[in-house]
């Protein structure tokens, strides 16, 4: 059985985008066990190792129904008054805020003009509470000339405190909140976090990828589309070749997919080592119908020149690339990741998942990174199919 592979979040050019901000938008995989693709790091949204299966537009997601107050006043239920029922789209602001806030509420403000009379609920959640109230948030909304149908919430401090982390926006301070947008459509309960930087137009095609899809729409096979996708950004490897990511690593090949940095203290060594097992056991497919990729999330640091290092002492083989970004260039790694739902803005909370996928046929597989070599053989076997005839 296939999952629906619809894509979703922004359309990225070839040059890329800014650097997103939050945990991403999550890439649907199928499983031989089964998983959720709400973003591979630690953080907020994080995915279950085990997992459900999902769809490309991402997990399972439960809004809370938080006691809040609106530009207005009015005393409000958080999911059964302003969700229930509706696409809404979900960002997070303060009125005192004077960096990132006032480029959200534009986006937001553009984006209502976008949507027009289509029934897309807007709402703006205060991550400073103690000083926003219905006031202060009726007098910001008017500054942006809000129309109806978006409305700016505020509450208790604590409830909104648990009703923003719930949502993925964080639990830290107001001045440290996330730069994200949560999408979501409470008809197939499901949610699409979208970087902070995505323009209005971008925000409205998260909007249209997710709602639930008619049945039996088909994997996100080879072709444009995949391509847009996955994105196309440059990427470096440990080579020092420039490579894009889909035409040259991923199109009619059989993908693994890791995150790593090489100064990660904790899993990434030994992720690396049961893959070089893995890369073993493959023997001469690795390289002519399988490829292992693996994304460094700390570019800066992790120069080609390091890379290569690193895969030496791992003992990888051609067919094996270790990816970063040239030099200014971060947000193309950035990006990459943030498609395949291993984006963390902090290395430390890395995806600690392989991404498994056939490209021919649009099917993806996710598993823990430690997962046996076994195990992580019988899924490349199974997405191969019979023979590899239709593969590199």
């Amino acid at each position: 059985m296939s999952v629906p592979m619809t894509p979703a979040g922004p359309i990225l050019q070839t040059d890329g985008p800014r650097r997103p901000r939050a945990v991403a938008l999550c890439l649907g995989l199928i499983a031989a066990v089964a998983f959720s693709v709400q973003g591979v790091g630690h953080g907020a949204l994080a995915h279950d190792a085990a997992g459900t299966v999902s769809r490309p537009t991402p997990a399972a997601f439960a809004v809370p129904d938080t006691e809040v107050r609106d530009q207005n006043g009015r005393r409000l239920r958080f999911y059964s008054d302003l969700v229930k029922g509706r696409v809404v789209a979900i960002n997070f602001i303060f009125t005192g805020c004077s960096s990132i806030c006032p480029g959200l509420t534009t986006t937001f403000r553009g984006l209502q003009d976008l949507l027009g009379t289509q029934d897309v609920q807007l709402i703006s959640v205060s991550v400073d509470p103690a000083n926003d109230g219905p006031a202060e948030l009726k007098a910001y909304a008017a500054s942006f000339d809000v129309q109806p149908g978006w409305s700016f919430v505020t509450g208790r401090p604590d409830q909104i405190a648990r009703l923003v982390k719930a949502l993925g926006g964080g639990a830290g301070s107001a001045a440290d909140h996330p730069s994200l947008v949560v999408v979501y459509d409470d008809a197939g309960k499901r949610a699409t976090q979208v970087p902070g930087t995505a323009s209005a137009a971008e925000l409205l095609k998260a909007i249209k990828d997710a709602r639930t899809p008619e049945p039996g729409t088909p994997p996100l096979r080879e072709g444009a589309d995949a391509a847009r996708y996955f994105t196309n950004l440059p990427l470096q490897t440990q080579d020092g070749q420039t490579v894009r990511f889909f035409d040259d690593l991923v199109r009619g090949r059989i993908v693994v997919i890791d995150f790593i940095y090489t100064n990660c203290p904790d899993i990434c060594s030994p992720a690396t080592g049961n893959l070089s097992v893995v890369q073993d056991r493959l023997g001469p497919r690795l390289g002519r119908t399988v490829n292992f990729l693996s994304i460094s999330v700390d570019p800066e640091h992790d120069t080609p020149a390091v890379l290569k290092r690193y895969a030496a002492d791992h003992g990888a083989r051609d067919g094996w690339s270790f990816l970063t970004a040239a030099p200014g260039k971060r947000a193309n790694v950035d990006w990459v990741a943030y498609r395949l739902g291993g984006y963390a803005e902090n290395p430390a909370e890395h995806g600690t998942t392989l991404a498994i996928g056939n490209a021919v046929t649009g099917e993806w597989v996710k598993l823990p990174a430690l997962s046996a070599p076994d195990t992580i053989l019988a899924v490349i076997d199974r997405l191969a199919g019979p023979d590899d005839a239709r593969l590199h």
